[in-house]
């Protein structure tokens, strides 16, 4: 289900300007495909035979119950448990990430504004946002055409409440860690979160130098380095998406097109197969041939050779 939405996402979404939409609909592939497959459906009953050549489809969407023998040691519970640690060393991370930005909020001035913390901090990471958090790089200046730019990008993701989506995709593809879509879903919902930021950081139209800023830094005399996040998160398309002016073609097209896409994905997960019973089962070219009635067959004995001896006429 996942790989059926991220497929859609690829020819018929990415790249558009329309980015809010394309917010809604990364958010809603991670939660239908989590979800729905774990409802079970039974809309569309399929009769199939050992020798159908979809029944190992069938099989797959569906899978038979299939009671096997209890074994603990079995290469499934193996399996299982290398999947669960790695899940909880991936959620141990993104626990110990929240912990790290909680104590910097804490070890630092706070100043509480209309709808957001403003904290300034000398970490290297600075200036980010988390929730209504906003951490500030000390020395960057807010009067300065730059500094205002960037501000306004990140007070967009707090008001945007982007962290929100972080965490719900990272919880998501740290659970199940193993589907690659998962991760690609979640790469691709940040990019759109620095997509309506930076839109909203060049609402003025002045989208030349906002793009300036975004290539040109100094290594000294400046506070934020050629390393940082800011200048290196998918650059390329950023400047892209800035400096499109076309109007996207079919626009509610492409959107209203998620709604048979959904039911197509409905429709594969409600798919089951339906073996028949003996009683169903096709006769063998054997057992098509009629029978015809059987007469019973008289056999006539043959004389033996003492007999005609005793009786010649025999």
């Amino acid at each position: 289900a996942s790989g059926i939405f991220y497929l859609y996402y690829q020819l018929a979404l990415k790249n558009r300007k329309f980015h809010s939409y394309n917010r809604f609909f990364l958010l809603l592939s991670i939660v239908v495909s989590a979800t729905v497959p774990l409802i079970s459906f039974h809309w569309l009953p399929v009769e199939t035979s050992p020798g159908a050549p979809l029944t190992q489809i069938f099989n797959t969407l569906s899978p038979p119950e299939n009671p096997q023998p209890e074994n603990p040691i079995s290469p499934g519970t193996v399996f299982l448990f290398i999947g669960l640690l790695v899940s909880f060393l991936l959620l141990a991370s993104l626990a110990f990430n929240i912990r790290w930005i909680i104590k910097l909020k804490n070890g630092n001035n706070k100043t509480k504004m209309r709808g957001y913390t403003f904290i300034e901090t000398d970490v290297r990471q600075a200036p980010f946002s988390f929730l209504n958090y906003l951490f500030w790089k000390k020395g960057l200046s807010l009067n300065d055409p730059s500094g205002k730019r960037i501000f306004k990008h990140e007070l967009t993701h707090i008001m945007q409440k982007h962290s929100y989506d972080k965490l719900i995709t990272q919880t998501v593809a740290s659970i199940f860690w193993i589907n690659p879509f998962y991760w690609l879903i979640h790469k691709e919902l940040n990019t759109v979160h620095e997509f309506i930021a930076d839109a909203a950081a060049i609402a003025d139209g002045d989208s030349e130098s906002f793009a300036e800023m975004l290539l040109y830094s100094h290594n000294e005399g400046s506070y934020l380095s050629p390393s940082h996040p800011f200048f290196n998160s998918s650059l390329k398309r950023r400047l892209h998406m800035i400096s499109l002016a076309t109007k996207t073609s079919n626009t509610f097209l492409r959107r209203i097109m998620v709604l048979p896409l959904i039911l197509v994905v409905l429709a594969a997960l409600s798919l089951h197969s339906k073996a028949q019973s003996p009683l169903q089962a096709k006769p063998s070219p054997v057992d098509t041939i009629p029978k015809q009635k059987m007469e019973p067959i008289t056999v006539e004995s043959f004389p033996t050779k003492a007999a005609q001896k005793a009786n010649p006429s025999v």
